[in-house]
């Protein structure tokens, strides 16, 4: 079995995740994608978020319409920093599967900062989506190389800070966001004004 694990904080899911899981699925022939909401990302320790029970069933029932995608309360049970190399370590113990961790160019650039990096691609191979313009010529990156599959992808523009910023001002985004996580959204109030 085939299994690509998408990672985030996903506050909203957007159009641009969903796009990534479905293609990344189809072209490397998966039998499934895992979306794993982080708890509190790495990167974003001293950041605001909404909190990770919203953002769960926020995925979770964005991505009901697909029979291939599933969800996991794996980082957020474990509570505290999310890391990516503790949560590969486990699916890798639960399941009987070739892992696929996705991750976007600017993702990979970073990649050096991650905890104990070095080992992640024991665990899976990186599935990278290759942004125009951004280079991966890094000497830590060449070390990976032969663990690293780059996917060119037609660029979807979008981010979730773009969303939020919308949504603040009272904008519509309905066109960017899954209606399953327009409605979460709404019941909970979140990112201060509502959606239209």
């Amino acid at each position: 079995m085939k299994i690509g694990l998408l990672g985030g904080t996903f506050d909203p899911i957007h159009n641009g995740h969903l796009y990534i899981a479905k293609e990344v699925l189809k072209k490397l022939f998966l039998d499934k994608v895992i979306f794993v909401p982080a708890n509190v990302p790495p990167n974003k320790e001293n950041a605001l978020f909404s909190p990770a029970n919203i953002r769960f069933e926020m995925v979770k029932k964005s991505i009901t319409p697909f029979s291939n995608f599933e969800i996991s309360d794996e980082e957020i049970k474990r509570q505290g920093v999310s890391y990516t190399i503790d949560t590969l370590k486990n699916f890798k113990k639960k399941l009987k599967a070739e892992l696929f961790l996705i991750m976007g160019m600017d993702q990979l650039l970073a990649f050096h900062t991650w905890k104990n990096y070095e080992l992640i691609c024991d665990y899976a191979k990186l599935v990278v989506i290759n942004r125009q313009g951004f280079q991966h010529n890094d000497e830590y990156v060449k070390k990976f190389l032969d663990k690293i599959i780059f996917l060119e992808l037609t660029p979807f523009i979008v981010s979730s800070s773009d969303i939020k910023e919308k949504i603040k001002q009272g904008l519509d985004v309905s066109e960017f966001i899954p209606k399953e996580a327009v409605e979460v959204i709404k019941k909970n109030g979140l990112y201060k004004l509502p959606l239209h």
